[in-house]
């Protein structure tokens, strides 16, 4: 947009320096009569003629610009708007190389102008202020004194800034209507493109629709046909969730198996260690009884004390032949019980085949 408008001041600035001597470019376009008669500058129509074509190109380069900053843009459109953007800078470059005196006039006038809008630009916020100020005194309920005096100090805050406001306007008449012109060509151009959308949105939700209806269609025809490949594939999928359920049992029990086989295999090694025990134990009951009954016929014959210590000794020694049968025979029937149990445990993974000749 500043680009815009420093090209309608370059026109102004060159429309000065001709003979003519017009004070905007509206006057310009309307010349008096004796305007009319006066012959216009060559240099002043050429820099004219080539600000037309800047303008055009900036004009293009802005409505590429709106069509590539879309999302899902496509690549041509980028570059189309990428040339477009070159070729506009291009021929702004050589209307400045060629015409810088227009240059030089218009930017002393734009900083001029900057400078007063400025000073407009912070009247109106002080303007602003106090009015805001004077309405919060007259709210809070202050007194008379203190209200009149704000709305006074907003007032001639106002006043100020209509006057500023008024002489810009007198110094500088090309700036304030060109630019309003140009604002409100934009704005009307705006508003055009935002209408365009819409239509384009409307028209992209009704293809949407019917493709999603054509889809609908579709999706009713191939129903049937999809309805058995579902089901075989349900089928499927429960037969094999059985198949796992079937695996997973089989494990268990066949963990169950070992750990109760393990649990029997412990109590039969505890059962033995206890009967040593107690044969030990036993053992040395009688050593001790036989010994205390030898201290005691110590006094009487010797033979026969070395008798009975004799008849004591054979029976301790046939009592702990005996014990010592019966762990054994306790082991080796804990052992045979073992030996059955794995023999029928591989049988039972070949098939049973040794039970079936049992039986």
């Amino acid at each position: 947009m500043c680009a815009r408008v420093l090209a309608l001041f370059f026109c102004v600035v060159a429309v000065n320096a001709s003979s003519t001597a017009v004070s905007s470019k509206k006057a310009f376009l309307e010349p008096t009569a004796d305007e009319a008669a006066a012959k216009v500058d060559p240099q002043v129509a050429a820099y004219n003629k080539m600000d037309a074509v800047v303008e055009k190109a900036a004009d293009r380069a802005d409505e590429l610009l709106k069509v590539s900053s879309k999302v899902g843009a496509s690549a041509e459109a980028i570059k189309a708007s990428t040339q477009a953007e070159e070729a506009f800078e291009k021929v702004k470059g050589e209307l400045k190389k060629k015409f810088p005196q227009f240059e030089d006039a218009a930017k002393k006038e734009v900083a001029a102008y900057n400078i007063m809008d400025a000073v407009v630009e912070k009247a109106a916020n002080r303007a602003e202020e106090l009015f805001k100020k004077s309405e919060e005194v007259a709210k809070d309920g202050e007194s008379d004194e203190a209200s009149n005096a704000a709305s006074k100090a907003s007032d001639e805050a106002e006043e100020a800034f209509e006057k500023v406001k008024d002489e810009i306007k007198e110094k500088f008449p090309a700036f304030e209507t060109d630019s309003t012109e140009v604002e409100e060509e934009e704005d009307k151009k705006e508003d055009e493109d935002e209408e365009k959308e819409e239509d384009e949105d409307e028209e992209k939700e009704e293809d949407e629709d019917e493709d999603k209806e054509e889809d609908e269609d579709e999706d009713e025809d191939g129903k049937t046909q999809g309805s058995q490949k579902v089901q075989a594939e349900k089928k499927a999928a429960e037969e094999k969730a059985e198949k796992k359920a079937a695996e997973e049992k089989e494990a268990a029990e066949k963990k169950a198996a070992e750990e109760k086989e393990a649990a029997e295999k412990d109590a039969a090694e505890e059962k033995e260690a206890q009967a040593l025990k107690e044969a030990q134990a036993l053992k040395a009951a009688e050593k001790k009884a036989a010994e205390e009954k030898a201290a005691q016929a110590s006094k009487g014959d010797s033979t026969k004390v070395q008798a009975e210590k004799k008849a004591a000794e054979e029976k301790e020694a046939q009592t702990l032949q005996a014990a010592q049968a019966e762990t054994a025979a306790a082991k080796k029937a804990s052992l045979a019980k073992a030996k059955v149990k794995a023999i029928a445990k591989a049988d039972e993974a070949k098939g049973g085949l040794l039970d079936s000749l049992w039986r």
